[in-house]
Parts: structure tokens; C-alpha cells; sequence
């Protein structure tokens, strides 16, 4: 008897060591088996580790990290929430757990994990990236910019963090801030995701108003990815505000070719060739616009603009009706109905375009053209200090507009004040505007 309980405790022990021997080397397997990228052939060694030993932490981990490399989100987190199980302060479960409810679109889920991942591990810059990502998704734009903070302050280098809080700081209109985050990611790594950095940035560029580098940055995209219709939208519009009518036209083209519907190229496209004269085009394209988008408050105001100038004003009307029916809030359709009032003898028009350019204003008190037209209204109605006082609010947004002082300084006259008339006079022409010197002579003796 005692033979046999020898034999059997004998059998036991080399069972013990068989069972053991074959999970460390199914383990090992699939470690090396992740390192060369075998995501399958590893999950088959975890699972027979697990089959083996039920209760061993780092099979499910390392099983769900193999599943989630495969894309197989729903069953890494299955994995990952055995491991958390089995280990509640393991911090990679839970960072990996978070990036597959991230992969999932379950952000409010990821955000979870990533903030047990960060309180396991504050020196955690991909934790407090990947949050940033879903706070993002989640439109708190404010909560991912924290969070990007975080990711760069621990890893100064980080590319996709810096990328990533530009978009978001566009996203809240801090638009130089944007713009100097695409410059670290394209200084960092000038190749970022194709370039994209790029494009951004000329994005960013073209929404303050600086053209001439938005340019640049478009044409450096659009080197590297030549079939992309927002690049040549965006770059025609640069084009256009610097007065390159001819290169815009040709970019918005482009671009309608690589998109057919594209309704803002065509409906800007339209706008460059009434700029260039070629108003029948113009109203085409304003026509293609409206029958992609009825709605389009915008090709309604720009076709208004040009039926106008192709000798249509009721039909200009019409269309600027619309366009105000269609977004009220929009501050050209009123500037640009008031333009062709503007055009009429009758003073009951003048009214209305005063109407409109008072509008104009009040949605867009930095609308330069709209008090200089209305100066110009108040002016010739004999309203002098009226038209002044417009011509201020030009020249007090854009100190430089000579056109305005020259404007200011005749109304000043008007009004007898010929001392601050010939102050304007001499500023205007300063500042580069056709003055002739003898005009000057004669009136400020």
C-alpha cells in the first residue's frame, strides 16, 4: 500500500511538471510569436495557456493585446476585463481596454479606462493622448487640449499630439494657435501623414487672412497629394483674396473635377468670374450651386451680384431676397442687396440701402466696405457728418485705407472743417492714393 501511494504522489509531481513545462512553452511561443507580428498564431498559444492554467493574468493579457492588434476589439476587451479581474491595478489592461472601446467609438467608456490607466501611472503621455483623442470625439475641445498639454509636457517630440491640439484649438478658434502647432509637427516631422500638417495649416492661414503663405503650405500639400479637392478649393480661395482671379478660377476647377458637386468651388468659382467679367459663366456656375443645394443662401447672394451686373436688377433682387430669407444672419446677402439699391436715382431706394448697410454692420461690425459705402451714401445725400463718422469707424479698423481718409477729408470739407479736410487729403495721399498735388494746393491755401 505504501508502494502505491508513492507511485501515485510520483505521478502527480510529473504531471505538475508536464502541465507546467507545456504553458511556459506555449507562453513563450506566443511572446515571440507577438514580436514577429503573428497576432493569430499567438492567440491560439494564449488560449492553450489558459486552457492549461485558468487563472494566469498575462495569457488573457497578452491574448487580448494579440486580438486587439487584429482588430478584434469586442474580444480583446473580453480579455482585458479577465485581466483587470485577475489584477485591478494591472495599468496596461486598462490603457489597452480604453483603446479598444476607443477603436469602438464608445468614448465616454475609453475615457474611463484611460483615467484608471493614468491614476496606476501619471507619467503616462499615450494615456493622456488617446483621452485627448475621445474628449475630442466627444466635442470637448477644451478637455482634449488639457489632455494633448499633458501628452506633450511628458514627451516634447510628440508629433501626433501636437497635430492633434491644433485641430482642436481650430476647432475653438484659436486659429494662431493652431497654426503654430502644425508648424512644430512639420518642423518635428516634416513627412507627418503625408503632409497633412500642410494642409492645415494653409487652412488655418487662409481663415486669418494670411494668403500669400496659405498659398505656400497649399502648394506643398498639393505636391504631395495632387487629388485632393479641398487642397485646390482652399488654395483658389487664397488665390482670390489676393487678387490672382485667373489662378483662382483655375484651382477651383481642379477641384470640380476631382468633385463634381463641390457646391462652394462652384459657387466661388462663379464669384471670380464675375469679378473678371465673365458674368453669363458666373450665373452658371451660381445656377449648378443652387441645383446641388436650394438652400444656399450664398450662390443666391453672388448670382443677385452678378444678374446685376449683367443687366438684370430686378432678377438681382430676387435672388438677394432669397438669400436674406435663407440666413438672415448673414451680413453680405444685406451688403450686397444694399449694392444694387445703391445703383438707383430714387432716394426711397437710398433709404433701403442705408437699411441694409445698417445691418450689414450690426452682424458684422468689422464690415470695412459696408460703413465706406454707407459713408459714400450719407455723403452724396448731403448727411456730412453722418458720412464722417463712417469713414471713422473705416479708418479706425484699418488705419491704412486711404481711399477712406481721401473720402473723410471731402465730407470735412463739406462741412467747412477745411483744416482737418486737408489733413485727410495729405494722409490719403501718403498713403499711396491718386491725389494730384495741385488738387491739395488749391484746396488748403
Amino acid at each position: 500500500m505504501k508502494n502505491y501511494f508513492l507511485l501515485l504522489l510520483f505521478l502527480l509531481n510529473l504531471q505538475k511538471s508536464y502541465c507546467q513545462e507545456a504553458y511556459e512553452t506555449y507562453y513563450d511561443s506566443g511572446i515571440k510569436k507577438i514580436d514577429h507580428k503573428d497576432y493569430n498564431g499567438a492567440v491560439e498559444d494564449f488560449t492553450k495557456v489558459i486552457g492549461l492554467v485558468p487563472d494566469y493574468t498575462s495569457a488573457y493579457y497578452n491574448r487580448g493585446f494579440s486580438l486587439y492588434n487584429l482588430g478584434s476589439y469586442q474580444k480583446a476587451i473580453l480579455d482585458f476585463d479577465k485581466t483587470i479581474e485577475l489584477k485591478p491595478t494591472h495599468m496596461h489592461a486598462h490603457y489597452k481596454r480604453g483603446m479598444s472601446k476607443l477603436m469602438l467609438n464608445d468614448y465616454k467608456g475609453s475615457i474611463e479606462d484611460f483615467n484608471k490607466a493614468i491614476e496606476l501611472k501619471a507619467d503616462n503621455p499615450e494615456a493622456y493622448y488617446n483621452r485627448g483623442l475621445a474628449k475630442g470625439n466627444l466635442n470637448d475641445y477644451k478637455g482634449a487640449i488639457e489632455d494633448f498639454n499633458d501628452a506633450i509636457d511628458y514627451r516634447s517630440d510628440y508629433t501626433a499630439a501636437f497635430y492633434n491640439r491644433g485641430k482642436r484649438r481650430g476647432n475653438l478658434g484659436d486659429l494662431k494657435g493652431a497654426i503654430e502647432d502644425f508648424s512644430n509637427v512639420i518642423e518635428l516631422e516634416p513627412e507627418y501623414s503625408s503632409s497633412i500638417a500642410y494642409y492645415n495649416r494653409g487652412v488655418a492661414r487662409v481663415l486669418v487672412g494670411d494668403f500669400k503663405l496659405a498659398v505656400e503650405d497649399l502648394d506643398d500639400y498639393i505636391e504631395a497629394k495632387p487629388r485632393e479637392p479641398e487642397a485646390y478649393y482652399y488654395r483658389g480661395v487664397a488665390k482670390g483674396e489676393l487678387s490672382d482671379n485667373q489662378g483662382a478660377i483655375l484651382d477651383f476647377n481642379k477641384a470640380l473635377l476631382l468633385k463634381p458637386d463641390y457646391t462652394e468651388a462652384l459657387y466661388n468659382r462663379g464669384n471670380r468670374k464675375r469679378m473678371v467679367g465673365l458674368f453669363k459663366e458666373a450665373i452658371q456656375d451660381f445656377n449648378k450651386a443652387i441645383t446641388i443645394d436650394p438652400e444656399l443662401a450664398l450662390a443666391y447672394s453672388y448670382r443677385g451680384v452678378a444678374k446685376e451686373s449683367f443687366g438684370d436688377p430686378k432678377g438681382a433682387l430676387l435672388d438677394l431676397n432669397k438669400a436674406v430669407e435663407l440666413n438672415p444672419k448673414e451680413a453680405i446677402a444685406y451688403y450686397n442687396r444694399a449694392g444694387v439699391y445703391s445703383h438707383s436715382k430714387e432716394t426711397l431706394i437710398h433709404r433701403k440701402a442705408l437699411n441694409d448697410y445698417d445691418k450689414a454692420v450690426e452682424l458684422n461690425p468689422e464690415y470695412i466696405n459696408a460703413y465706406y459705402n454707407r459713408g459714400v451714401i450719407k455723403s452724396d445725400a448731403g448727411d456730412h457728418g453722418g458720412a464722417v463718422a463712417d469713414f471713422d469707424q473705416v479708418i479706425k479698423i484699418k488705419p491704412t485705407h486711404a481711399k477712406a481718409f481721401f473720402a473723410r477729408g471731402t465730407a470735412k470739407k463739406d462741412l467747412g472743417d477745411t483744416a482737418g479736410a486737408c489733413k485727410d487729403w495729405k494722409k490719403a495721399k501718403e498713403l499711396g492714393y491718386d491725389v494730384h498735388i495741385d488738387f491739395i494746393n488749391s484746396n488748403c491755401q
